[in-house]
């Protein structure tokens, strides 16, 4: 479970640029909202970074290039380096090579992730890291009350991640999966 809690908090603190030194610095945006624990906590560990500006703008949305990274890299794989032509391509190589992303799963990862891709990826991620699930996990559905209208597609990503406590749903009582997932 204590790699589970790694990785909740990792999904929850998502990074873009990386800049040397960021947990000596204030973040000027974080102050009173609700991951601001996480972010520090994920800084200081060098998981993710903060804006050169000293922002960290938990607010924005992220990109599926850009969520691929963060889960590669909280998988271990600190080594990978850029690509040349494309910065995230070394990064999507890797998630591919490892299961996490297939093929003809994002026409474009440059685009904004959703909940639903996003449930998918770190459910690949979790099985990486030998996560296992009760038999029970379809009892998880109940807790979501727009379940029916999941993909197929999506359905057992989003209630392992449930399960987990990774993702949840919104005070409503819904998943929203076609909702953008932010840097927070």
């Amino acid at each position: 479970m204590r790699k589970a809690a790694i990785l909740l908090v990792l999904i929850m603190v998502i990074s873009l640029v990386h800049v040397t030194g960021i947990a000596d610095v204030n973040l000027t945006d974080i102050n009173g909202h609700w991951a601001k624990s996480d972010i520090e906590y994920l800084i200081g560990l060098d998981v993710v970074d903060g804006y050169p500006d000293g922002t960290f703008r938990p607010n924005n949305t992220i990109n599926a290039d850009a969520f691929i990274k963060l889960i590669v890299t909280a998988l271990g794989y600190t080594d990978i380096v850029n690509g040349t032509e494309y910065w995230a391509s070394t990064y999507i190589d890797k998630a591919k090579e490892l299961g996490i992303v297939l093929d003809g799963e994002f026409s474009n990862y440059t685009v904004e992730i959703s909940r639903a891709d996003m449930s998918r990826i770190i459910s690949r991620a979790l099985g990486q890291k030998g996560e296992t699930f009760p038999e029970y996990l379809e009892a998880y559905k109940g807790l979501i009350l727009d379940y029916d209208s999941l993909g197929t597609e999506y359905k057992t990503s989003v209630l392992e991640n449930i399960c987990a406590g990774l993702i949840t749903g919104y005070p409503d009582g819904n998943f929203k999966p076609n909702g953008l997932a932010t840097r927070a």
